[in-house]
Formats: C-alpha cells, sequence, structure tokens
C-alpha cells in the first residue's frame, strides 16, 4: 500500500468516525458538549462538502481508484471532454517529448489544430494533414473553415520553404469525414469523431481518447488507424498549400 492509499483510508476512516460520533451526539445517546458537537457538526459538513466538489471534479471516485491500482493503464488511455483539452495534451506530449519524427493528422478544416500543427512544425517533426477537400464539404462554412485553414499555413510559412515543401504536406481527401485524429510516430494516437445532425457538422465538442501503442488493449485500435490511413493515401491528393490558397486569385 503506497502513501496515497493510506491516505485515502485514512480519511475515509475520519470521516466515519465524525460521522458516528455526531449521529449519537444529535440523537442524545452519547452526551457530549454542544459547543463540541457543533465543531463536530461542522467538521461532518466539510468533509462532506470536500466528497461531493471531488466527485464533480474527477467523476467517478471508484474508476479513479481502479485506475489508480493500474498505473500504466492510467498512463496509456486518456479520456477527455472535448478536442480543446486533448490538444492541450498533446501540445505538452510534444514539448515534454522532442523526439518524435512524424505525426499524421486528420481533421475536416484543421481549425481545432493549428496551434498542434505549429508546435509539431518547430519541434522539426514531420507532418501529414489530411483534411477534407473544400470542394466536396458537407456545406459552404466548411468549405470556408478549409479555405481559410489552408491560406493560415501558407501565410504562416510561406517565407519557410523546408517548412513548406518538407515538414508540412497537406493532401485533400473526399471520404465522408467521420474521423479526427492525431498519430505520433507509432506511439501515441488521440481519436475523436464528428457527428452531422441536419445542416451542422460538430466534433471539437465531442469526447476523445488518447492512447498509447504501449498498452496491449489498445494495439488493435492503431492497427485499424493505419488501415484507414492506407486508404486516405491512396485516395487524397496532395497539394502545395501556397499554391492552393491563391488558386481563385
Amino acid at each position: 500500500m503506497n502513501k496515497r492509499d493510506t491516505l485515502f483510508y485514512i480519511l475515509i476512516t475520519l470521516f466515519i468516525i465524525t460521522i458516528v460520533v455526531t449521529l449519537l451526539g444529535v440523537t442524545n445517546i452519547v452526551d457530549i458538549d454542544e459547543f463540541y458537537l457543533k465543531g463536530l457538526f461542522s467538521a461532518f459538513l466539510i468533509e462532506l462538502a470536500a466528497v461531493v466538489f471531488n466527485l464533480v471534479k474527477n467523476g467517478n471516485l471508484l474508476a479513479e481508484r481502479v485506475i489508480e491500482n493500474n498505473p500504466n493503464k492510467e498512463k496509456s488511455l486518456r479520456i477527455f471532454a472535448n478536442q480543446s483539452d486533448a490538444n492541450d495534451h498533446i501540445k505538452e506530449v510534444i514539448k515534454n517529448s522532442g523526439t518524435f519524427q512524424k505525426a499524421t493528422i486528420i481533421q475536416y478544416s484543421s481549425d481545432q489544430v493549428k496551434e498542434v500543427v505549429y508546435a509539431l512544425l518547430t519541434a522539426n517533426v514531420q507532418v501529414d494533414l489530411f483534411l477534407h477537400n473544400p470542394e466536396t464539404a458537407f456545406n459552404l462554412l466548411q468549405k470556408q473553415k478549409i479555405d481559410m485553414q489552408i491560406r493560415t499555413y501558407c501565410s504562416i510559412y510561406r517565407n519557410n520553404d523546408k517548412v513548406c515543401n518538407h515538414l508540412l504536406k497537406v493532401y485533400l481527401y473526399d471520404d465522408i469525414g467521420s474521423v479526427r485524429a492525431i498519430k505520433l510516430d507509432e506511439d501515441i494516437l488521440m481519436l475523436g469523431h464528428y457527428i452531422y445532425l441536419g445542416e451542422d457538422l460538430y466534433g471539437h465538442d465531442k469526447p476523445v481518447f488518447v492512447c498509447e501503442s504501449s498498452n496491449k488493449e489498445t494495439r488493435s485500435v492503431f492497427s485499424e488507424f493505419g488501415a484507414y490511413i492506407e486508404h486516405l493515401r491512396k485516395s487524397a491528393n496532395e497539394i502545395n498549400v501556397c499554391t492552393y490558397a491563391v488558386r481563385d486569385d
């Protein structure tokens, strides 16, 4: 039992003792001075509030305890409530690692991953970025967003031929956009999805999971993702962002 487990059970024991003694005092089964009884009742309320706060903040405590008992699983599989939180995690991984060689990214417009792309290029990582073809986009808004992102990449990197022509490669695909993902080498995979509702497309506010290939339970996910990437490479068209961005000018 580690120190954290010991502290956890000590706090639970104190919480139970506080509850029992307070209830005995309130029901007059045990004679407790009113001054001390008020203190016990206040302590009980504070402890109860702490438990509720922890539940709200961290979700299911029982599930958290299961993960703590398997620390390798906690490190190799994480779930995030939205793409923004997952992207922040990926940026931290890039910053702290510094050893990645290649990243493969699938997005509809890439509006939500510009900072991740920039972090990868700054770290001298080759980026293969798959965007949906704006000409076959789901709606006009998505077309405009994709065109805007392509122009953004061009404007940022137009003066750096190394980045434009070697590190950053952009592909346009025509498949129905259902997957959004970031894969770092063969080590880390962030995977999410898109939902079509009426005339709208949603994805950035949907849950995302990030897993590592070191977790044998997620290796099949890496395998399936690899097969999907090969499919996209065969059907997608590589573009030069700086040339494509001014195609209509």
